[in-house]
This record gives C-alpha cells, sequence and structure tokens, in this order.
C-alpha cells in the first residue's frame, strides 16, 4: 500500500514524516528512509534532512513495493554514470558537496562513501571529490573511485 502526501510549506523531510505518519519516532523515520520507502516526487529519498517545498509530492511505499525499488538503486540522488573509475550524480539543491566543522554527514561525499563501500568486495570502498558545487546549486557532480583517477582529472 503506497500513501501519497502534498506539502504545503517549507520544511525538511524527516520533520514533514514526523508530523504526517502519526506516532513515528526518528528511529523509525530514519529506518523507513534507508530501506527506500520514501520517495519525493518520483525520486527515492533516502536523507531524512532533504528539503521540501510547497507543492513537493512524498510517497510512502509499503513494504513490497519498496523492496523493489530498492534494488534499483540505494542512493537517494540520481546516478547518471558509474564505472569502475567513476561516478557521475545528480546533486540537488540544498545538500552540501563535502563536509564542513558543523555537518559532516548529510553531505554528498557521505552518501557516496556509503554507497560505494556497500556495493565493495571487502567494504572499503571510497569516492573522491574531483569538483564541488556551492550547497544552494544542483548539478551533475564527478567522484573518482581512486586517488590515481582523481589526480588524473
Amino acid at each position: 500500500m503506497t500513501r501519497s502526501f502534498s506539502v504545503s510549506e517549507e520544511t525538511l523531510l524527516q520533520d514533514f514524516l514526523l508530523k504526517t505518519l502519526t506516532g513515528a519516532k526518528k528511529t523509525k523515520i530514519k529506518q523507513i528512509l534507508k530501506f527506500g520507502s520514501v520517495h519525493v516526487n518520483g525520486r527515492e529519498v533516502t536523507w531524512y534532512k532533504h528539503p521540501l517545498k510547497p507543492g513537493d509530492k512524498v510517497e510512502i511505499l509499503g513494504k513490497e513495493h519498496a523492496a523493489a525499488e530498492r534494488s534499483k538503486t540505494s542512493l537517494g540522488v540520481p546516478i547518471i554514470y558509474e564505472d569502475s573509475d567513476l561516478l557521475v550524480v545528480e546533486k540537488p539543491e540544498g545538500l552540501l558537496t563535502m563536509g564542513t566543522e558543523r555537518e559532516k554527514e548529510a553531505t554528498l561525499y557521505f552518501m557516496l562513501t556509503e554507497y560505494v563501500r556497500s556495493r565493495s568486495k571487502d567494504g572499503r570502498g571510497r569516492v573522491f571529490i574531483v569538483h564541488r558545487l556551492d550547497r544552494d546549486a544542483s548539478g551533475l557532480i564527478v567522484f573518482a573511485k581512486t586517488d590515481v583517477v582523481k589526480r588524473t582529472l
């Protein structure tokens, strides 16, 4: 069973879900997000601080549907290209490319590191930032999967 909601004011996804899902706690919200059960405007989102704007459509998928969608992608941002050396993703507006002193985890770099590690045989996969985009900018970002590729680029 999929439930759909419309966003009426600017907020963060976690806050929206806490208001919308009666009785849900933050840990439950993060679990729902982790398993790919939430889509915003048709795209899977796993980042609890994803910014929402009025008019956004939030869908909470049933377990069966979420599992099928999860097999397609486990990242909250679209992967445009991936091979053994490169990863090109579409960064949404509002997401940091890399960490700051105050924010380490809510970044594209952190998300991609987790993504690559989860797919590596030894769990030690890495990504290297080739270039950045400001938090308020959206667009394509290239990450290298090895230091040699990063230096080459």
